[in-house]
Order: structure tokens, then C-alpha cells, then sequence
């Protein structure tokens, strides 16, 4: 009886791997790595500190809130609601935006929370966080802006702008940025109306001879301080002429920026008063102030930080005028700057301790150890994950810390611990159980 032929399966073809899209960043967005955040930290310590030096008190607001928030502090067809707000329906139906700003929502919590009343008529804000605007990103600015703002809300006289431009001149000069200050009173909502009416009035009857496109004769009659600040090659001898909004200030709004520039000049601040200085926004009056980055060749000019009153956007979101003054300091573009210009940063203090540690049984000691000590309240850091000890001197060496503990296995057995100077070098054997009384020595 002949064997059965066996016949081995043909080999299957090997599927080819699936090809996988990774995944990126969105247009207009930006990640901040371990190296770039020391310089946030930086920026972010300072704007806080300042705060609390000058009694503003801390305050966090959603970065979501109702769409006609934002439609009634810009109006429904204005072009930051048009296009660039980042609006939607929800999953419950509620019409949302994230917020472009924080001076609307600032408003809404000022009013719903009652921060203000008879008994408390003035409360100065320190808010720090993003924003998000869908528009072309450009040097120093995303579609996620970071922002630090300081807001006093309740008070009428122009010393709180004073304190604000203040603020803003020590942000700068303690992070070592050289900034100029930009400054114009664009008065109240009558001295804007007269002014825009007669800018409408110069353009017409300027550039009645001009064969211009018809989008930008519309511009002219609707928008004519757009125009003006527009740049528009056609336009630019025209513009130099163009009247200013100075001459249609009233007495009050004209006093009210005279004591300004009279304080600024008591305290020894530089100025320029710039007229053609009105702000992003259709809801400012008065004194509108900007931080700027200086002339330089090669390197277009930046705006750093900006500021003014705005009373009327609380008129439009609950039919009263109170009276507001912010500062709005962009730290992308602060980081930025401070990162470009090679500035010498001051070694971090990375905490008092490091503990470092040599094989199994002397890492499980240790990490007793650290919460021993992270509860004694020191700042202690560890090297649980490395195994070569110098390894971790070397990061507690980078972490600029003042002792190092050296956990071995012949320290173990003999009850001990070296603390190790890191400035420098000298090394000491101490016994385990005096290791927190010997250490608050040297620390103190």
C-alpha cells in the first residue's frame, strides 16, 4: 500500500504593513518642549509676582463660553465673530465659543459674580491663560495666544492707567526686554463719532478725482479709520494729512490724558504719542496705551503688550457703563523676543536636595527616604530611575541643587548617608538617623 502524498501549503503572502498617517500639530498651533518652557516659567513668574506686588487679585475664567457673548461685545457681523471666532453647537444644542479674548468673559464674571458693589467698589484682576482666534498666524502669534491680563475695574481716574503702563514697564525691564511706549487718547464714543464723521468727509472729497476700486470706496465711506491705519500705497500721502482725533477730544477726555502724560513724565517714563494708536477693538475710549519692540534693521516691529479703558463693553453686554482699564501682555511674542536676543538666564534652584542611590535595596531605602524628607518639608528631587550613580550626579549637578544624598549599599549596611556639597565638592558621612538635623543646619 503506497503512502498518502503530503503536500505543504503554499506560503501566504506577507500583508503589506498598513501605512498609518501620524498625527500633527493643527495649523496654528504650537507645543511648548522641556527646553523652550524654562523661558515661560521666566515670563509667567514675573507676570504673577508683579501681580501680587500690586494687589491684584487672581482670577481664572472659562475659555468656553455662550456665543452671544461675544456677539453682543462685537456684534453679530463684525469680523472677529465672522472670522475669527471658533464657535459651535455642543452635543446639548447650546450655541459656544471659545473665548478671543478675555475682557468679555472678565466683564460677564465681574456682573454675575457681584465683584463690585457699594460696599467694594473697585477690584484689581490678575488673570493668566489662552485665547483663541482663527486668523493667519504671523511672527510670535498663534491661533492659541497666550496672554497675562491685569484689570482694575471701578475705578474713574487715570491714576489706574498710570499703575498699569506702571506694571507693564517693570514686566518688561525685569525680563531685560527694551520696549517703547506708544500712547493716544482716542476720547469718548462723541469725540469718535465727530472724528470718524469728518475722516469720512477728508477721504471724499480727497479722493472724489481718484480712480479707485469701487471695495475700497465702500471701505472709505464705512471704515475710514481702517483706511487710515491700512497702509495702502494709494493712500499714503493722503493719510499724512488725514485730520486727528486730538482736535475732536472733549475737555474731559483731553484733561484726563494730560494728567496721564504728566504723571508718566514724574516718574521718569519715556513716551510717544502716537495718533494713530486706536486699538483692536471698537470698545475702548480714552487712554489707549502699546508696548512695543524697538526699530531695529532686518526685524519688523512688534507689538508686545497693549492697554486702555473700556467701559463700553459693559454697556453693550448689560446696559450700564463701569468703568474698566486693562493690560494685555502677549507672552508668545514675549518669549519669543526674550529667547531671539540670547539673553543670559540665572541657573534655576532646582530644590534643596537630590537624592541619589546605588543598587536594589539602597533605591527602596531611598525612596522611604524621600517622602521622609519631601514631608519634613524639604525640596527634594530623586534619581529612582537610573541605576548609574553618575549618572545622577550629573542631573543634580544640571538641577542646580544644593546637597546631593549618596545612598549606597555600604551605607546601607552601615547606617549612613554622605551629603555631598555640590558647590563645592566636599563630601560628608553622616549618620541616617541625624540626616534632617544636619541638613536644616546647612540649609539655614
Amino acid at each position: 500500500m503506497s503512502k498518502p502524498i503530503t503536500r505543504k501549503p503554499a506560503p501566504v503572502a506577507a500583508k503589506p504593513a498598513k501605512k498609518i498617517d501620524p498625527p500633527s500639530r493643527l495649523k496654528g498651533m504650537k507645543d511648548i518642549l522641556p527646553d523652550e518652557w524654562r523661558y515661560w516659567r521666566l515670563a509667567t513668574d514675573k507676570a504673577l509676582q508683579l501681580g501680587k506686588t500690586y494687589d491684584f487679585e487672581r482670577i481664572e475664567t472659562p475659555l468656553l463660553e455662550t456665543l452671544s457673548l461675544f456677539e453682543k461685545s462685537h456684534g453679530k457681523n463684525s469680523d472677529l465673530v465672522v472670522k475669527e471666532l471658533y464657535s459651535f453647537v455642543d452635543k446639548g444644542g447650546d450655541k459656544v465659543a471659545l473665548r478671543p479674548h478675555a475682557k468679555a468673559s472678565l466683564a460677564r464674571a465681574v456682573m454675575e459674580h457681584l465683584l463690585i458693589d457699594e460696599l467694594k467698589p473697585m477690584v484689581k484682576t490678575c488673570q493668566l491663560g489662552p485665547s483663541f482666534r482663527f486668523e493667519k498666524p504671523q511672527s510670535g502669534l498663534y491661533r492659541q495666544l497666550s496672554q497675562w491680563h491685569l484689570d482694575i475695574i471701578g475705578e474713574t481716574g487715570p491714576i489706574a492707567d498710570v499703575q498699569l503702563i506702571q506694571i507693564g514697564l517693570n514686566f518688561f525691564k525685569e525680563l531685560q526686554l527694551e520696549t517703547q511706549l506708544e500712547i493716544n487718547s482716542v476720547g469718548d464714543a462723541d469725540c469718535q463719532a465727530q472724528y470718524v464723521a469728518k475722516l469720512a468727509e477728508y477721504y471724499k472729497e480727497r479722493t472724489k478725482k481718484m480712480k479707485l476700486p469701487l471695495e475700497l470706496k465702500k471701505q472709505l465711506a464705512k471704515q475710514p479709520i481702517s483706511v487710515l491705519l491700512s497702509g495702502d500705497e494709494r493712500l499714503l500721502e493722503i493719510n499724512e494729512d488725514a485730520p486727528q482725533i486730538v482736535d475732536f477730544l472733549s475737555e474731559e477726555a483731553k484733561n484726563d490724558f494730560f494728567v496721564i502724560l504728566e504723571y508718566l513724565d514724574a516718574l521718569g517714563i519715556g513716551y510717544n504719542v502716537n495718533p494713530r494708536l486706536f486699538g483692536r477693538f471698537d470698545y475702548f475710549s480714552r487712554t489707549l496705551f502699546e508696548f512695543v519692540t524697538p526699530e531695529e534693521e532686518g526685524r519688523k516691529q512688534q507689538t508686545l503688550a497693549t492697554g486702555g479703558r473700556y467701559p463700553l463693553l459693559f454697556e453693550r453686554l448689560f446696559g450700564k457703563s463701569v468703568p474698566a482699564v486693562g493690560l494685555t501682555v502677549g507672552l508668545d511674542r514675549t518669549v519669543s523676543r526674550i529667547r531671539s536676543l540670547n539673553l543670559p538666564l540665572t541657573p534655576e534652584r532646582g530644590g534643596d536636595i537630590y537624592l541619589a542611590q546605588l543598587g536594589d535595596q539602597a533605591r527602596q531605602k531611598a525612596m522611604i527616604m524621600f517622602e521622609e524628607l519631601r514631608k519634613a518639608g524639604f525640596k527634594v528631587s530623586q534619581g529612582f530611575l537610573h541605576n548609574g550613580l553618575k549618572r545622577q550626579l550629573e542631573e543634580a549637578q544640571k538641577m542646580n541643587v544644593r546637597f546631593t544624598l549618596v545612598l549606597g549599599q555600604k551605607e546601607l549596611m552601615d547606617g549612613t548617608i554622605i551629603i555631598r556639597d555640590m558647590e563645592s565638592g566636599a563630601q560628608e558621612v553622616v549618620d541616617n538617623k541625624k540626616v534632617i538635623h544636619e541638613l536644616e543646619k546647612r540649609l539655614k
